[in-house]
């Protein structure tokens, strides 16, 4: 499994990557898409993301369900015309039109009222809309995402969702998994975020977290998501200045009791762990020995990770096969000073692969996100 990294949407599970496999294939779409995710798992960034990758020239135009006033909200989405109620001294465009030739997020789809979801119904089949007191329609050209907390199925069945609306966005729905059912993430966001606090702050912040620390952390089940862990780590660098590692003392009571042990490592399957140890080795370019202290596994771990999740990538008669059932890998290469195989370098198929995609336009942390 090939592990995935942007500034804002890090790891290394599968159901990350099949998020933004789906993402990159609906990106040039026209159709609405739907975003369904848990709060704080970067539904909104992901919006940005298909906005950036669309290649459309346009504004990123996002409206939350909470922004809608009862009474103004034609206003809002549609803009009105000068003159077209008390206090219209001027001409002023909508939403959708503020986001011409680009894309409009219509966030906290689930608190949005059954009239409010039909007044967009016509907007998003025939791609027009009228102002407040204006007389005629007007074409619009942006790319509708829409998003919620609530699953599809469930909005439907809870009633919550028009049927008009629900087969207008149809079959194009991404799920951003919560972090619970993606723990292999947790070490690798914790370490990123950690790598922000260090670029951030002027003073000495830990390098590593203390193996048990980061047991704490796989343990915990973060009903806040993405973002809960971030402010947990920033909590915990405050607590750690001037140490080396963050420790469990360091983390919040509720974190540092979720257990301990190595009960938190027998929540990942092998998989998952091989695609732990394929990321922890290219963090340290290869270097078993820092790959291991990221994790607080043994060295031996991190090889018999390694190894397996090459092969698992690689047919039985491949060459890269064949370097999996190895003691090393082909692609070590020894220290000249120790006189032993010390670093290893990820094969095709296992490393990380950079994929730099936050847009420049959007300056918040994931934290902010939706």
């Amino acid at each position: 499994m090939m592990p995935v990294h942007a500034p804002s949407l890090v790891g290394c599970s599968a159901a990350l990557r099949a998020a933004l496999d789906l993402a990159r294939q609906f990106a040039r779409l026209c159709h609405p898409v739907l975003l369904v995710g848990p709060t704080g798992t970067g539904k909104s960034t992901l919006a940005r993301l298909l906005h950036e990758w669309s290649g459309r020239t346009g504004d990123f135009v996002s409206v939350t369900g909470g922004e809608l006033v009862d009474s103004l909200y034609h206003n809002q989405l549609f803009g009105h015309e000068k003159g077209s109620y008390t206090g219209a001294n001027d001409q002023a465009p909508g939403a959708f039109e503020r986001a011409a030739t680009g894309t409009l997020l219509l966030d906290e789809l689930q608190h949005w009222s059954r009239d409010k979801q039909a007044a967009i119904l016509a907007p998003l089949q025939d791609a027009r809309v009228t102002r407040v007191g204006g007389r005629r329609a007007l074409p619009i050209t942006c790319r509708v995402i829409l998003a919620s907390t609530i699953p599809l199925d469930r909005l439907v069945r809870d009633d919550l969702l028009l049927p008009d609306l629900q087969y207008r966005i149809g079959d194009l729905v991404i799920d951003l998994p919560a972090l619970v059912r993606r723990r292999e993430d947790i070490a690798v966001l914790a370490y990123h975020f950690l790598d922000g606090e260090r670029e951030a702050s002027g003073t000495v912040v830990p390098v590593l977290f203390d193996p048990a620390a980061l047991e704490r952390l796989l343990l915990y089940d973060w009903p806040g998501n993405v973002r809960e862990l971030q402010r947990v780590v920033q909590y915990a660098v405050v607590r750690a200045t001037g140490c080396e590692r963050v420790r469990v003392v360091d983390l919040p009571a509720r974190v540092a009791q979720a257990g301990g042990g190595d009960a938190g490592w027998t929540t990942l399957t092998h998989s998952e762990r091989q695609a732990l140890a394929s990321w922890a080795l290219e963090r340290a370019r290869g270097r078993r020995l820092e790959a291991a202290a990221l994790l607080g596994w043994h060295v031996n771990t991190i090889d018999k990770h390694y190894r397996r999740a090459v092969s698992s990538h690689a047919t039985p008669n491949s060459a890269s096969g064949a370097a999996a059932r190895r003691v090393t890998p082909p692609n070590a290469r020894s220290d000249k000073h120790k006189g032993r195989r010390t670093i290893l370098t990820p094969a095709r198929g296992v490393g990380v692969v950079p994929c730099d995609v936050r847009p420049a336009a959007d300056p918040r942390p994931l934290s902010q996100a939706g």
